[in-house]
């Protein structure tokens, strides 16, 4: 039951990912590629010589552009501190629940929005965002619950790579629903079918285990027994939040996540399809089959990097805390046991920052070569996932949510800020110059991320957090002694 949990979560994230990268790939065909010179509007005429340009409505610049793909990770990132609170506090179903309906409700709304303003779509992509932002808090609470610690790794990477594996599949439907049927009903067709998936959430996944009707009382007492999660820890004992944001691992984390999840991801999310459509030429179909591409990569490395963590912890080859910093910035580890640690060294953080300066000499004249390597640079981003996403519950278990949500809050906070960046850096989107320091900078961020969480990040349970339990415990016991002196719960403490 635990893996049918994961299933379901694993739909979600991805139902969630779907609706976020539909406005890019409709972008490419709701609005005019923005240009400035006389050859970047020959550039436009090539670029929009098929059937798709008749649909075009939108005489938005490039700011404006990256401006309302940037609307939905304002609301995202705003919702990643509370939704982690709440998580770690009431629970992640139906927070969770409430949240993608948010979302998939406003997605919804999105045609007729644009239809009558850019900041009435501005604000429902703003909205879409808010829903969405309790995601990632709700998956980590979730997941601490249903996990032994020893398949912690492969549950958690299982559920994210939902994230890579979602924008793959949303981009192809995307491409060819805009290509065959118009982009308004891109929107409408994702935002039904997250709310068809908050139906199945809702009826099929609980809280936890103990509240199962269907599992083995083998399964849920080897869960019990075997996760971090404290039952109802985090629920009376305050986050430590000072600690957190002090905490050299921890910092150590949100700089991983704000880098490789943050800056790169997202940045290649929100983007990618825009320059597969205005610098390399694709029509609107191509653009959604080839920018999944990537994603597809993403997905399958980080299911081979989070198989590979969770057996070299498990067969005690390497320490938790050295396994993550491997996954975070490593592609292949070859290990001779007893004898000595021998690495091929592949760093997901050089394959990804080396495919994107690639990028940048061959895309003028060799478009298969630059998707093929901005696909090798996914795959990096991929392997470093195994580590980012799950740290937060080796640092702190019984605060997974609260971590998390900050963690989020800072990596996504890229997803706003960075698309200002691009728009300034792009405001002629047929121009390639443009593209190539944004190439540039993103794996200059890539680098620095893979060094810092390196030198400084951890997989071990930090001291605040394990304060912070003891806090917990030494009150239960203070509070089950006025109990007995009282006479009230006398029997249910004995029993």
């Amino acid at each position: 039951m635990r893996w049918f949990f994961a299933f379901i979560s694993f739909l979600g994230v991805t139902v969630c990912s779907m609706m976020r990268v539909n406005v890019s790939v409709a972008m490419a065909i709701m609005a005019k590629a923005s240009h400035v010179t006389s050859n970047s509007s020959e550039a436009m005429s090539h670029d929009n010589s098929n059937s798709t340009i008749d649909e075009t409505e939108f005489d938005w610049s490039s700011k404006t552009q990256e401006l309302l793909i940037a609307a939905f990770w304002i609301g995202y990132t705003l919702m990643q501190i509370p939704s982690g609170y709440l998580a770690d506090r009431i629970g992640g179903k139906w927070l969770m629940s409430c949240g993608v309906s948010v979302s998939a409700i406003f997605n919804i709304l999105g045609p007729i929005a644009a239809r009558n303003g850019v900041a009435i779509f501005f604000f429902t992509r703003c909205c879409s965002g808010l829903g969405e932002g309790v995601l990632i808090p709700c998956v980590a609470t979730m997941v601490n619950k249903w996990s032994p610690a020893q398949e912690r790794t492969r549950l958690m990477s299982f559920v994210t790579a939902a994230l890579a594996f979602g924008t793959a599949a949303g981009q192809s439907l995307s491409g060819v629903i805009c290509r065959y049927l118009g982009w308004p009903i891109s929107f409408y067709i994702h935002g039904a079918i997250g709310l068809a998936w908050v139906a199945s959430w809702v009826v099929l996944v609980y809280e936890e285990p103990s509240l199962h009707p269907c599992i083995s009382d083998k399964e849920k007492d080897y869960i019990e027994k075997h996760r971090s999660y404290a039952l109802g820890v985090s629920s009376r004992v305050r986050p430590p939040i000072v600690s957190m944001l002090t905490s050299l691992p921890a910092v150590a984390l949100f700089v991983c996540m704000f880098t490789a999840a943050g800056v790169v991801y997202l940045l290649l999310l929100t983007n990618l399809p825009l320059y597969m459509k205005h610098v390399i030429g694709f029509d609107i179909m191509a653009v959604g089959l080839l920018s999944s591409l990537p994603y597809i990569c993403h997905w399958l490395m980080l299911q081979v990097s989070s198989h590979v963590s969770d057996s070299l912890i498990g067969r005690n080859l390497l320490s938790r805390t050295m396994t993550r910093k491997l996954m975070a910035d490593l592609g292949i580890v070859i290990l001779i046991r007893n004898i000595s640690l021998v690495m091929v060294i592949l760093q997901g953080a050089i394959i990804t920052a080396g495919g994107l300066i690639l990028v940048c000499t061959q895309v003028s004249t060799a478009p298969s070569i630059t998707v093929l390597l901005m696909t090798i640079a996914a795959g990096g981003i991929g392997i470093s996932f195994s580590t980012a996403f799950v740290n937060a519950i080796d640092l702190a278990p019984i605060f997974s949510g609260t971590l998390t949500g900050i963690a989020n809050f800072i990596a996504v906070s890229s997803g706003f800020m960075a698309p200002l960046v691009v728009g300034a850096l792009t405001q002629d989107q047929n121009d390639s110059r443009g593209w190539h320091i944004v190439f540039y900078g993103i794996a200059a961020v890539d680098l620095f991320g893979a060094l810092f969480f390196h030198a400084f990040g951890s997989g071990d349970v930090q001291e605040w957090a394990v304060v912070a339990e003891e806090e917990k415990n030494a009150n239960d016991v203070t509070r089950s002694d006025h109990e007995c002196k009282d006479g009230e719960g006398y029997i249910a403490l004995s029993t």
